[in-house]
């Protein structure tokens, strides 16, 4: 997981990011902001990627870092996958509103 991090930051130094960490102080979740632009409007507050290692899903660590995203790093926007029901669902629980969809190559992605 920690890999996907480092690509996701290195990407942009613009980037900030958050990690939640099990009682080993190993890294079980991510989230990571950066600046972004969609539909030509620019957005400094992006939620890049959110990601919670299966094993500690439906905990509310999610959840958390959603919040932590959207207080400490300011995230304001984000992309979801059509598909991923689960996300979809804590996004809207925690506020989040759709503003168009994406016809990508391999999937659909919402935006909200």
């Amino acid at each position: 997981m920690a890999k996907h991090l480092d690509r996701h930051v290195l990407d942009n130094p613009d980037c900030r990011g958050g990690v939640a960490l099990n009682s080993k102080n190993q890294v079980i979740g991510y989230v990571v902001v950066c600046p972004a632009e969609w539909n030509g409007k620019k957005y400094s507050g992006w939620i890049k990627a959110i990601e919670v290692q299966s094993d500690y899903q439906k905990q509310g660590i999610g959840t958390q870092l959603l919040k932590y995203a959207q207080t400490a790093l300011h995230g304001t926007h984000l992309t979801v996958n059509t598909a991923n029901d689960n996300a979809i669902r804590m996004y809207r629980h925690n506020g989040f509103h759709k503003i168009g969809t994406n016809k990508v190559k391999y999937m659909s992605i919402e935006s909200y």
